[in-house]
């Protein structure tokens, strides 16, 4: 698994460095410029690609802790979107982020960071440039409800109960021919359940999609209050 989705961009970082040497001999600015952006955005691919395999055999194998302790949540997600500051700005993605600082959670914090990168790097690459991306929490209860939207592509309806299993998951191509693996919802799934909450998806093709999450809600502060 790892031998066959590492060859693609593996090569396509290869090749993009030859035609940056050629650019730089000729000293086409532009070129190199075009060149350099384009090996940006092939390495955070590939980086996501190796974090998403290896999040993965830790759950085969058995070795995924789960330290449960009190988060703020959008603190997680800046965090997150500071890793992937370079994927949606080279696709010319808007984030917006609608949580209150005031939200804590109770959850792994490697855990919850992977279903995060997962879901958001995810509605990025369905997301045309452009476009734009909401990540967005409420308290529900004794639980948080976190949800990433995108006005991307969207999922067909007989594609929407493949995409949590392993058996029936298939690797996605983004708009802008972004590969994955397949697991990184699989992945969100399995940590999700390990939190003690559930993740479901509603999409419609052309629209976009929303990926709604439940973890455990720690504190409240001044939100329950206000109710």
């Amino acid at each position: 698994m790892v031998a066959v989705n590492l060859k693609n961009p593996v090569e396509g970082l290869i090749t993009l460095s030859e035609l940056l040497e050629g650019s730089i001999e000729r000293k086409d600015q532009e070129t190199t410029k075009e060149l350099l952006d384009m090996i940006g955005n092939q390495a955070n691919q590939t980086l996501q690609l190796l974090e998403t395999l290896f999040d993965w055999s830790k759950l085969q194998s058995g070795k995924v802790v789960c330290e449960m302790e009190e988060l703020i949540l959008i603190q997680v997600v800046d965090h997150v979107l500071h890793d992937l500051k370079l994927l949606y700005t080279l696709k010319n993605i808007n984030i917006e982020t609608n949580i209150s600082e005031q939200v804590i959670v109770n959850a792994d914090y490697k855990m919850l960071r992977t279903v995060l990168r997962n879901l958001i790097s995810n509605a990025v690459k369905f997301t045309y440039s452009g476009g734009s991306v909401e990540i967005s929490a409420n308290v529900e209860g004794d639980f948080v409800q976190i949800e990433v939207k995108d006005n991307g592509i969207g999922i067909g309806e007989t594609n929407l109960g493949k995409l949590f299993h392993v058996d029936t998951a298939q690797p996605g191509i983004g708009t802008d021919n972004e590969r994955g693996t397949g697991l990184g919802l699989i992945i969100c799934k399995e940590f999700v359940e390990k939190l003690g909450g559930s993740i479901n998806v509603a999409s419609t093709e052309g629209v976009g999609s929303v990926f709604t999450f439940l973890v455990q809600s720690a504190k409240t502060t001044g939100i329950e209050n206000e109710e």
